[in-house]
């Protein structure tokens, strides 16, 4: 079944590639690397990923950083995770990680067919260097205006790294959670992806499915080195009329407890 991986908030810096610890980067691209060919709660098999998306906050403000990243996850599949990938922008996300997709896409708006799911990527609104907001009701209306000129009734995925989940709705204007259910509303949207919170969760949000994978961010040289964050990503297969979407801990767990090698959660959702 066509799969891919849905992985959150990277943060290459200091933090998420503590050598101390094990560097949980590395760990994360160890497990994308070899799940393939294991079994799969809802039945069958993993498969390989063929496109792997990173879902914002790529690095930590820093171009060497960038560089490591983008060595590592390359959109030819070339690179150290041996599956094409892709990148959204975040709020920690500098220019290099901007040039970075504009180089890729030829936009920070953009997005690609998978599997017959158009998966949309939403920017950042940046209102001063180093300084971002989620998107506002206007870019959201763009987008709108992009998806339709896409096929009726084409399934969609948007694709965001600010998140919808606990408080974190309160970064958002009013009026581009408005605009962002409407959009869900007017094509046939699946589900929203997100990261930002560091915290893999499945919930409904205006009554749309909302994932979001966990992070391999943590407080850099604090002991024990013990994350904060759930290291988990999301492993989502398609099928013509519903998706698979499960999340796959590679590390420390939802309650800081080293567990890895389990499905932390899994549904399917028939759209």
């Amino acid at each position: 079944m066509p799969t891919i991986y849905i992985i959150g908030d990277t943060h290459y810096g200091p933090g998420a590639e503590n050598t101390d610890n094990g560097n949980p980067n590395a760990r994360q691209i160890e497990a994308i690397n070899t799940l393939h060919g294991t079994p799969h709660p809802m039945g069958g098999r993993v498969t390989k990923p063929q496109v792997v998306m990173q879902i914002g906050d790529a690095v930590h403000e820093n171009f060497e950083n960038m560089v490591r990243f983008a060595g590592d996850y390359k959109i030819d599949g070339t690179g150290t995770v041996r599956s094409r990938c892709y990148v959204l922008d975040g709020n920690h996300d500098q220019d290099q990680v901007r040039t970075h997709i504009i180089a890729q896409h030829g936009s920070l708006t953009w997005g690609f067919l998978f599997a017959g799911v158009w998966f949309q990527a939403f920017t950042e609104n940046y209102t001063a260097p180093g300084s971002t907001t989620p998107p506002t009701a206007a870019q959201i209306g763009a987008v709108g205006t992009l998806l339709a000129q896409r096929p009726p009734g084409e399934r969609t995925m948007l694709c965001v790294h600010r998140a919808l989940s606990g408080g974190y709705p309160a970064e958002w204007a009013s009026d581009a959670l408005d605009a962002l259910e409407a959009l869900s509303n007017s094509k046939n949207t699946i589900g929203i992806l997100h990261g930002h919170d560091h915290y893999s969760q499945h919930f409904t949000w205006r009554g749309i499915r909302v994932f979001s994978p966990g992070s391999v961010q943590q407080a850099p040289f604090v002991k024990p080195y013990t994350t904060t964050f759930p290291e988990s990503f999301l492993v989502i297969r398609i099928a013509p009329t519903y998706y698979d979407i499960g999340c796959w801990c590679f590390g420390y767990d939802v309650n800081r407890i080293w567990r890895p090698g389990f499905w932390e959660w899994y549904e399917r959702v028939y759209k």
